[in-house]
């Protein structure tokens, strides 16, 4: 083995780690594929599916998070200019994660796998 990666075991679901929000520079945001696959284990059309089905919005119907890949925050379903992808900092990965949790979308045992393995890029990230 040429490394190991050590995760948090005390992790507290009930604590944000970036409560203000994360770096949106574009070297700290990651894609909707890299999303799905680092943070639940998914493909990439899993997040678009949960989008579709609605388990991404909050209590009042709005979507929870939503970021171009410019850093800016997208208001809207959908990104305006189609010519740009969607991106996610840690911060918004964090909100999906508690809001994928109580929509029921993700157990609460993925969601602390997630936050694990969010707390473990914020520190190699600098940003934790």
């Amino acid at each position: 083995m040429d490394g190991a990666i050590v995760l948090d075991s005390n992790v507290d679901p009930t604590k944000r780690l970036f409560p203000n929000g994360s770096s949106t520079m574009p070297s700290h945001l990651l894609t909707v594929g890299e999303v799905s696959r680092i943070f639940f284990g998914r493909d990439a059309y899993w997040i678009r599916r949960i989008e579709d089905r609605q388990m991404l919005n909050d209590e009042s119907g709005k979507l929870v998070v939503r970021r171009g890949r410019r850093g800016d925050t997208v208001i809207d379903d959908r990104t305006q200019d189609p010519t740009m992808a969607r991106a996610y900092s840690l911060g918004d990965v964090e909100i999906m994660l508690h809001t994928l949790a109580a929509n029921g979308a993700i157990s609460p045992a993925a969601q602390l796998d997630g936050l694990r393995v969010l707390a473990a890029v914020g520190r190699l990230w600098g940003l934790l």
